[in-house]
């Protein structure tokens, strides 16, 4: 072959290497571009955007395809109504986040409008063994064998379950059933109120919460079924009639009177005072609520002028029906990928990184007052102070043990069954409890439908 033949060849092939080199360069451009977008929003309800800033930094070192991308983490409004509002309007115009925080079943419109993730693009073949069973409804299958298909519908990072706080200084024993702490309302004789309960959301803001251990005992787990359960809310609120004996000082013969919480709601509402902060002021000797309440006490006894001698609050489990078996009620938070998210391969990944273990140890540290959701880490995590004031306040009380029953309560619009208890009760001296019941099962289902456009609403009402 001649020299200008081979140098014809070398120039050719030359450039048909360059040719291929600049088209694979320019595919890895168009993917990296279809895969790692400028930016990613991300909408959370609770916490804050900096407390998400040591996941974001996780994330880009395990998926360095992300580096670039800006994740923005935006606070929304916690009151639910004004936040499915600005989702769903959002949403409606393609402008809104990727990803989004969601309380569990609490609001069904808004969880219609997340997407489930199929295990073909993400794996989650061992979540049954890594996660409590409090998430296992988050996975579901369709068809069978070879054709089965399974899905994971949205991430949780940690949980709460409902135990109690109590002042050590007001109790010589915490009570273990609810016939015990009936007891204490005979057996005090003090004006010392033994429990929050049996008031509605005005003066207990996390009645909504309790609730649903008087439902449980129905077995009434949904909005759906409290037609079945209409005396729960009586047996609730028989605790704010319940009476304690002491002296009124100001009766000159110096006759023991009964008292009730109930006779409390005169001077929490002109003061603006709930039930958190009598507790705090040493008025009630323990309350029912959910890990994080440990937030609104640190509040409400910045108001008390720290009075309350914070060193004496401690937490223990929450009383049972019996001592055969415990049951108990939980809620959780957790990430959903938007149906209209232009981002979804991107959105993904990160739901994958925030199920590694380096992610949940990120969020323990973050939120100390949480439960794991990776049971794997709650060895670690009984021992973490709740506060860095109330330091007597651990979460080894609310992790449960083995065999412990804890049910997920599905309120359908948590916001509107709110909103019917705070109306029935705290607005007249008698409620008519049954109706009360039936009316706001019928109008959460009758809501929901309108929302979501179905045409079965000829129940609702015109509010």
């Amino acid at each position: 072959m001649s020299p200008k033949k081979i140098i014809f060849f070398v120039i050719v092939g030359s450039l048909l290497l360059a040719l291929i080199l600049a088209v694979v360069y320019i595919s890895k451009q168009k993917k990296e571009t279809n895969t790692a977008p400028d930016s990613l929003k991300i909408w959370i309800t609770e916490g804050t955007s900096d407390s998400y800033k040591s996941l974001i930094e996780g994330f880009k070192k395990y998926a360095p395809e992300y580096t670039k991308t800006n994740i923005v983490v935006e606070k929304q409004s916690s009151d639910a109504e004004r936040y499915r509002t600005l989702l769903l309007s959002t949403l409606t115009e393609w402008n809104g986040p990727d990803i989004f925080m969601l309380h569990s079943w609490e609001d069904a419109i808004l969880e219609s409008k997340t997407e489930s993730i199929p295990s073909e693009i993400l794996d989650f073949t061992l979540f049954d063994k890594r996660y409590d069973d409090i998430f296992k409804e988050l996975l579901s299958s369709s068809g069978s064998w070879k054709n089965k298909k399974t899905t994971l519908k949205w991430v949780p990072l940690g949980y709460e379950t409902l135990w109690i706080f109590y002042n050590k200084s007001l109790l010589r024993s915490v009570p273990k059933t609810w016939n015990d702490l009936e007891s204490l309302y005979r057996e005090m004789n003090s004006k010392v109120y033994p429990s929050n309960l049996g008031l509605g959301p005005t003066f207990t803001p996390n009645m909504i919460d309790i609730l649903p251990i008087w439902l449980n005992e129905w077995e009434v787990y949904s909005y759906n079924e409290l037609w079945s359960a209409r005396n729960s809310l009586g047996e609730y609120l028989k605790y704010g009639t319940l009476p304690i004996w002491n002296a009124d000082t100001n009766d000159n013969n110096g006759i023991w009177q009964a008292n009730s919480l109930n006779n409390k709601k005169t001077l929490m509402r002109e003061q603006k005072l709930t039930t958190l902060d009598l507790f705090m002021r040493w008025d009630i000797a323990l309350i029912v609520w959910y890990p994080s309440l440990v937030l609104e006490l640190e509040k409400s006894g910045k108001r008390a002028g720290w009075s309350s001698k914070e060193n004496v609050i401690l937490t223990d489990r929450l009383p049972q029906k019996s001592s055969q078996s415990v049951s108990n009620v939980g809620r959780y938070t957790y990430l959903g990928i938007s149906k209209l998210t232009n981002n979804a391969i991107a959105s993904v990944k990160f739901l994958e990184y925030l199920m590694t273990p380096e992610a949940q140890r990120i969020y323990m540290t973050e939120y100390p007052y949480l439960i794991p959701a990776q049971s794997e880490f709650y060895a670690s995590a009984e021992s973490n102070s709740l506060s860095n004031i109330l330091t007597r306040t651990t979460l080894s009380a609310f992790i449960p043990n083995i065999g412990d029953k804890i049910s997920i309560f599905d309120y359908g619009l948590k916001s509107l069954f709110e909103r019917y208890l705070r109306e029935g009760i705290d607005n007249t001296d008698e409620p008519d409890t049954e109706a009360l019941i039936s009316k706001i099962s019928q109008e959460v289902k009758c809501q929901i439908s309108t929302l979501l456009g179905e045409t079965n609403n000829s129940g609702c009402s015109n509010e």
